[in-house]
Order: C-alpha cells, then sequence, then structure tokens
C-alpha cells in the first residue's frame, strides 16, 4: 500500500507542482529529485529494493526517450527544410562531433579514463536532452514555433539524442576489441546504414499512419479523439526499427514529424501530444525520484574533483563555446545565438545512454563514471531548470521590444508617403 500512496501522490505533483512553483524558481524536476533524496534517505529499504533493478530503470528511461521525441515530432510546427531547420543542423554536424571531441579529451587527459570509458560519456554527455528540455522546448501544435531559441534546442534534442547512440555503441565494442579493427564497419553501418535506416523507417511508417489516421475516405482514425494512438505508434516505430536493426530514436522522431505534416493543422495533433507530454511527464518524474534516491545512496561517493571539473567544464565552456561557434554566420542575433549554446541540458538521455552500456560491457572506473554522469546531471536539472524561466522570460521581452520598435520605424517612413 506505501507504493501505491507514494505513486499516487507523484501522479498528484507531476499535476499540481507546475502550477505552485510557478513564480519561484524551482522546477517540476528539481522537486521530484529532492524529494526522492529526502523521502529515500529516510527510508532506505525502499530505494535499496528498487535501484537493484537497472534493467527496469533503463526500459522506463526509454519509454519516457521514446514518448518526447514523438511529442517534439508532433509539436514542431514549422515544415521541414534544409534551410528552414539550419539552425538544427548545424548544432549536430558541427556542434555535436565537437562536444564529443572536446569531452573525450577531458575524459582522458584530465579524468584519466580509458578511452573505451572516455568515449561512453563523452557520447553519453554530449546529447541535449528531449525529456528535460520541454522547459524550453515549442509550444502546442499549432501554437507556433515561440522563437528560434525554443525550436532550435527542441528540434536539437530530439535528432542528436538517436546520432548519440553509435557513439555509445563504438565505446562497447572497443571494451573488447582494438578500433583499427572496428573503426570501417562502425562507420559504414552503425553510423551512416543504422541512421539513415532509421530516417527511412520512420519516414515510412509516418506515412503510413498519417494515410490511416487521416486519409481514409470512410473513417480516418483522427475521428476518435483518442491521444492514446500517439504511444501505441511510439512502441510500434521503435520495434519495427528494432526488428530491422536500425536507430529507433530516429525512427520515432521521424515518424513523428511525417505524421504530422500528413496533416498538420488537425486538432488531432493536440490530442496526441497532450497525452504523449503527460505520460512523458510521469515517467520521467517517477526516473527523477529514483535519481534523487540513488544520489541519497551514494551515487556520488565515487566523485572525485577532476570529475567536477569536467562536469563543470562542459556546462559552463564546452557546450557554450561549441554552440556559439556552431551557430557563427547564422543570421541570428546574439542573444538567440547565446541562450541556444547554454542550454545543452543533461537528463534522462545521459542516464538511459549509461544504463544501457553498463548492461553491454564492462567498464573500468564503472562507479566513477556512473557518479560523474550523475553529478553533470545533477547540477544541469538545477542550473538550466532555475534559469530556463527568467532567460526565456527576458529574451522574449527583448524581442517583442525590438519588434516593435521596427514597427514604430515603418510606422514612421510611411507617414510622408501617406500625407502626401
Amino acid at each position: 500500500m506505501l507504493d501505491l500512496l507514494l505513486f499516487g501522490s507523484l501522479i498528484i505533483l507531476v499535476a499540481w507542482v507546475p502550477m505552485l512553483v510557478r513564480r519561484t524558481p524551482l522546477t517540476l524536476a528539481i522537486v521530484c529529485v529532492g524529494l526522492g533524496a529526502g523521502w529515500f534517505a529516510m527510508h532506505p529499504e525502499f530505494s535499496a529494493a528498487a535501484l537493484e533493478q537497472p534493467h527496469m530503470a533503463e526500459h522506463l528511461a526509454t519509454i519516457t526517450i521514446l514518448v518526447a521525441l514523438m511529442g517534439a515530432g508532433l509539436k514542431i510546427d514549422r515544415s521541414f527544410s534544409f534551410s528552414g531547420w539550419r539552425t538544427t543542423w548545424r548544432l549536430i554536424v558541427i556542434g555535436m562531433p565537437l562536444t564529443i571531441g572536446c569531452v573525450l579529451l577531458l575524459n582522458i587527459f584530465i579524468g584519466g579514463f580509458a578511452i573505451p570509458a572516455a568515449l561512453l560519456m563523452a557520447a553519453a554527455l554530449s546529447p541535449t536532452d528531449p525529456v528535460l528540455a520541454s522547459e524550453v522546448s515549442v509550444g502546442p501544435p499549432q501554437a507556433g514555433d515561440r522563437g528560434e531559441i525554443r525550436f532550435g534546442l527542441t528540434s536539437e534534442a530530439a535528432v542528436n539524442d538517436g546520432m548519440a547512440f553509435p557513439f555509445v555503441q563504438l565505446a562497447i565494442v572497443l571494451t573488447s576489441a582494438p578500433f583499427s579493427g572496428v573503426w570501417l564497419n562502425w562507420i559504414l553501418i552503425d553510423l551512416l546504414v543504422k541512421s539513415l535506416g532509421g530516417i527511412i523507417c520512420g519516414g515510412i511508417i509516418g506515412w503510413l499512419a498519417g494515410l490511416a489516421t487521416f486519409k481514409l475516405p470512410r473513417w480516418p482514425f483522427s475521428d476518435t479523439g483518442d491521444g492514446l494512438i500517439a504511444l501505441g505508434l511510439t512502441l510500434v516505430a521503435y520495434a519495427v526499427a528494432d526488428l530491422v536493426q536500425v536507430n529507433g530514436f530516429l525512427a520515432v522522431f521521424v515518424m513523428a514529424i511525417v505524421l504530422r505534416r500528413s496533416s498538420p493543422k488537425d486538432e488531432f495533433h493536440g490530442a496526441m501530444a497532450t497525452f504523449a507530454e503527460q505520460i512523458e511527464r510521469l515517467i520521467a518524474m517517477l526516473l527523477l525520484v529514483f535519481f534523487g534516491a540513488a544520489l541519497s545512496l551514494g551515487m556520488l561517493d565515487a566523485l572525485g574533483w577532476r570529475d567536477v571539473l569536467i562536469a563543470l567544464l562542459l556546462l559552463l565552456i564546452v557546450r557554450p563555446a561549441i554552440g556559439w561557434l556552431s551557430l557563427l554566420g547564422s543570421p541570428h542575433d546574439r542573444v538567440t545565438r547565446a541562450l541556444i549554446a547554454f542550454f545543452g541540458i543533461r537528463g534522462i538521455g545521459t542516464l538511459y545512454y549509461m544504463l544501457y552500456a553498463f548492461q553491454e560491457a564492462r567498464f573500468a572506473d564503472q562507479q566513477r563514471l556512473w557518479a560523474l554522469g550523475g553529478f553533470v546531471v545533477l547540477v544541469s536539472v538545477v542550473l538550466h531548470g532555475v534559469t530556463a524561466g527568467p532567460l526565456l522570460t527576458w529574451s522574449d521581452r527583448l524581442a517583442r521590444s525590438r519588434r516593435q520598435m521596427l514597427e514604430r520605424h515603418s510606422a514612421r517612413d510611411a507617414a510622408p508617403d501617406h500625407i502626401e
């Protein structure tokens, strides 16, 4: 009964806390981590039993990320194009490899990790988290992009969470084989074929889902109005991608994008996105409660000063600097570039990749890796959670002021012609 009490209380928190902390620097994620740490510190017997199930935590993290990717794809109003998505491409093609490379070097030369362990942490810490990035994401379908900052972070988080997977796979392979013997197969199969296969697989499933949902002449499934279909499509897309051995995360996001474009103004997208968001928040907050429990049980015990230094360099220097560099030459103003570069949020994605890799291979200094990843997530949850609201509010206010100034200038320039 105590388990039911805790779970029911969590559901209430997920619904009520965002409203209660709206005018405070706290976020739902911070509250859940704090509650998990506090509660399970007083009742270690419950947390010990729960945390002895790494497979369960990995599966919950997988579902959370998948549902977040589905929701992100459904909420993006902007039509897909290379020019319209150039912020995304810059962050993925330039920013992500540079981030992995820099963190890899930090892990080797400052952390003293072996190459497989260093690469694992570089890959797990490279993607912006699509779950916790909901604090800075676009609005619901047909609400508009709400600015380049929100669109850039939403689309980047969705794409690079899938693109981190080949690098995690390479780290796993390197625990038992030299790089010289695996690099060609990794580039051709893991990086290129599986990524492209995930995009194609997602596109086909998204087209078929759009056809069944909106285009059937007699009974389009959208008439049901049941957002539950979002979860079903998410699991189907991921399962099919896994069966044909391609990138499932990319498949789910592309499926959602294609499904959204099949009938972009249909209100059913809102129902699906709302349901996906509710499921995502519930499971994510459950994971963050257990993350708080892990912290109270000594998750950070193996953390050393070198690990703290790597974490702070990543969050405060590496990600902001590389994000800024990636967006040089773009048409965005300095504030937009700076905020996109700053919000490299780490969260459920990082924890998932670590759990997955630890199930697949044995890494040297595994406790230190777990502590380093947990510390980065903890700092990111607090740092980005506290600053997201004020910084985006300031950015929105600045953008409105600029638009009003341009409108006044335009009206003043047009006034003489009007008088004549």
